[in-house]
């Protein structure tokens, strides 16, 4: 029998009107026991400890700090997603898999904890709400030891001057952490490898979006920490809500997240049912024609051009 090469499944948002799916024994991210810490460095290097950690400073402080300017500094900004060859061409999953290697355990599959998938959170929500949004997606996946990884294709990014609603989200995340033992400094360049859950934006209603419950839901976040800005970038004022008051004031909004897990669920389980060991695909979304394509590739196709795993990976899991 021969071996489909491709398929194509047309998306259908009716089909999803009574379809409701969710993120099934789920913990928060303070439930779980702690395995290992590791931070990266500005070189992209993994250390197995704290390094780099970041802490939310305490509400009084933070609020005797107000307003904050979210475009000092905008001239310095280190924009590691576009400065120099190197981190432009850097893998999508190059820190997972440096992560990888340096773990205990002989096998990818151990390393990993049994996960039927590897990627990053943004990639699985923009492929969740697919069926909401007109958003374009494009990845590569390969089946390595049991373990699927997904890899997103690189997208459009302006960066620097011409792009201050990103930059701004970045000094928003610096004005209101600190490391456990230093002082704020708002006038240190800002590095847009910070990670945080926190928004910003123009009205507590902005906060109320699929993507954002999305964002936070997939790894069990619960708390959002929202600065209200004006139209000159000054936040004025500091609020705290949680995920699920959100989707306790707004249920059009907890439906759609429901419909997306729902259309996630059942993408990944034809994903998995394409793919065997050793095999890899590559997806996209044509918002144009409402359908994703999955189509079979090489697994050094794959991997070419920094699109899949990281040669160290293969060599290290002996693939």
């Amino acid at each position: 029998m021969t071996r489909q090469n491709w398929v194509k499944i047309p998306i259908k948002p009716t089909d999803y009107e009574s379809k409701l799916g969710r993120i099934a024994n789920h913990k928060t991210i303070s439930e779980y026991s702690v395995i290992m810490y590791h931070s990266p460095t500005e070189e992209r290097e993994i250390r197995n400890d704290l390094t780099n950690v970041r802490y939310l400073i305490d509400d009084d402080v933070r609020d005797s700090l107000l307003p904050f300017d979210l475009k000092l500094g905008l001239k310095t900004f280190q924009d590691k997603q576009i400065e120099g060859e190197t981190l432009r061409k850097e893998p999508c999953l190059q820190t997972l898999c440096n992560w990888a290697i340096k773990q205990p355990g002989s096998t990818i599959n151990e390393v990993f904890d049994g996960a039927d998938f590897v990627t990053w959170r943004g990639t699985l929500k923009r492929i969740a709400a697919t069926i909401h949004k007109k958003d374009t997606w494009r990845f590569v996946a390969v089946s390595l030891g049991g373990v699927i990884f997904i890899s997103e294709q690189a997208r459009e990014y302006h960066g620097g001057r011409h792009h201050l609603p990103t930059y701004s989200g970045f000094k928003f995340e610096q004005y209101i952490t600190t490391n456990r033992d230093g002082d704020l400094d708002s006038d240190e360049p800002v590095d847009n490898r910070s990670t945080f859950e926190l928004k910003t934006g123009r009205d507590v209603k902005n906060f109320g979006k699929l993507e954002t419950v999305l964002q936070s839901e997939i790894v069990g976040v619960k708390s959002l920490i929202m600065g209200i800005k004006g139209e000159n970038y000054m936040v004025e004022r500091v609020e705290e809500t949680s995920i699920d008051q959100i989707k306790a004031k707004n249920g059009q909004i907890a439906r759609k997240t429901s419909q997306s897990y729902a259309f996630l669920a059942d993408f990944l389980s034809r994903l998995k049912a394409f793919l065997g060991d050793h095999e890899a695909c590559e997806s996209y979304f044509d918002s144009k024609k409402m359908e994703v394509v999955i189509k079979r590739i090489s697994l050094e196709e794959a991997n070419r051009n920094g699109k899949g795993v990281t040669a160290e990976f293969m060599k290290y899991f002996n693939q």
